[in-house]
């Protein structure tokens, strides 16, 4: 028979419940903690595979939310249907940039060392500022 104290019974509670879903944090938040973990070029490139997904994640969310938005008639005067055209064109645009901009430092970099994870890092940093881009375009607009 196993006893246990009264002092035991709220933390074997506390242990059987599930976790409170706590807020991942920012990509780059992410990103840079991993990396200071990371015990060599394999870890490090799993950071940033990692914070790429995550950013991504994050901005179909934020997109998704926009577009929802935008699918509801807005006050007098605005378009809303325009906008959405709009943000995607914008999108499209960002995306294409975005490979550009990266892919110039792979062709610098070159492949197969620890310098060519400047065009993964190059794109985390792109998704976390277009993240917050899109983000503050919902709060100051469409809240």
């Amino acid at each position: 028979m196993i006893r246990l104290s009264f002092c035991a019974i709220p933390l074997l509670i506390a242990a059987a419940l599930p976790a409170a879903a706590a807020t991942p944090p920012a990509p780059d938040v992410y990103l840079s903690r991993c990396l200071r973990a990371a015990q060599g070029g394999i870890e490090s490139a799993q950071c940033y595979g990692e914070a790429e997904e995550q950013a991504k994640a994050q901005q179909a969310r934020l997109l998704a939310a926009l577009r929802a938005r935008l699918s509801r008639p807005g006050p007098s005067g605005t378009d809303y249907p325009a906008a959405i055209r709009l943000l995607e064109e914008g999108q499209a645009a960002w995306e294409t940039y975005v490979a550009a901009d990266c892919r110039l430092l792979e062709t610098v970099f070159g492949d197969g060392n620890a310098q060519s994870l400047a065009s993964a890092d190059c794109a985390v940093k792109h998704y976390v500022a277009r993240n917050r881009g899109l983000e503050q375009i919902r709060k100051d607009f469409l809240d």
